[in-house]
This record gives structure tokens, C-alpha cells and sequence, in this order.
């Protein structure tokens, strides 16, 4: 490379005497600037990716926070159903057991007639025991 740069000031300086040292300060200052361009260019590409970055992290928080809010929501909903489903049952738990005490109250009515009956109403002996 360095063989390279002597023969490109040689050149110069044939073609302009002292042209070798404006050349290569105009080339260092050329090369320079494409070096900041190109620097400015990673660093604007890299922001770039940073917001991004940040805009989708920002967009799966608020997901995150949306979908734990319908979660907590859907909680609720289930644990009110569920305690509805448990009172509907309860009430028809209560309900059956009050129709099994009415029958047996039913029967058990049933029979002190039928036993009244059987033994004239008056507290006499059963008819047809004994005679």
C-alpha cells in the first residue's frame, strides 16, 4: 500500500510540481468524511433498531397488561358462575329435601289415619284382632 500511495504523489508532482501534498491532504479529508458517513449511518441504523426495539417491548407490555387484565376479568366471571351454579344446586337441594319431608309428613299422616281407622277412632283394640 505504501508503494502504492509514493507512486500516486510521484504522479502528482509530474503532473503539478507540490500537487502531491494538496492531493493527499484532500484525500485524507475525503476519506475521513466517508468514514463519519459511514459511522453516522451505523449509528442511525442502530437507534433505528433500538425504537424498534422499544416499540414492540412497549406493544407486548401493554399486551401483556391487557391480557392479564381480561384474565383477572375472566376469573371473576367464572367464580361468580360458578357460585350461581352452587346456589341453583343448593336451592335445589333444599327444594328436594323439602319435598321429601312433605311426603314423608304426607305419609306418616297417612298412616295415623289409616292406624285411627284400624282401631275405631276410639282407642279401642284393632278390629278384627281377637274377634
Amino acid at each position: 500500500v505504501s508503494a502504492e500511495v509514493e507512486e500516486v504523489r510521484a504522479e502528482a508532482d509530474e503532473i503539478e510540481p507540490g500537487w502531491s501534498q494538496v492531493i493527499w491532504r484532500q484525500a485524507m479529508q475525503y476519506s475521513q468524511m466517508l468514514k463519519q458517513k459511514e459511522e453516522q449511518a451505523k449509528k442511525a441504523q442502530a437507534e433505528q433498531q433500538r425504537a424498534i426495539a422499544a416499540q414492540q417491548a412497549a406493544a407486548n407490555e401493554k399486551n401483556n397488561a391487557e391480557k392479564a387484565k381480561y384474565d383477572a376479568i375472566k376469573a371473576k366471571v367464572d367464580a361468580e358462575k360458578a357460585r350461581l351454579a352452587n346456589a341453583d344446586q343448593a336451592e335445589k337441594d333444599r327444594a328436594a329435601k323439602a319435598e321429601k319431608a312433605a311426603q314423608e309428613l304426607l305419609k306418616a299422616e297417612e298412616r295415623e289415619k289409616q292406624s285411627k281407622a284400624a282401631f275405631g277412632g276410639k282407642g279401642g283394640m284393632k278390629k278384627g284382632f281377637l274377634g
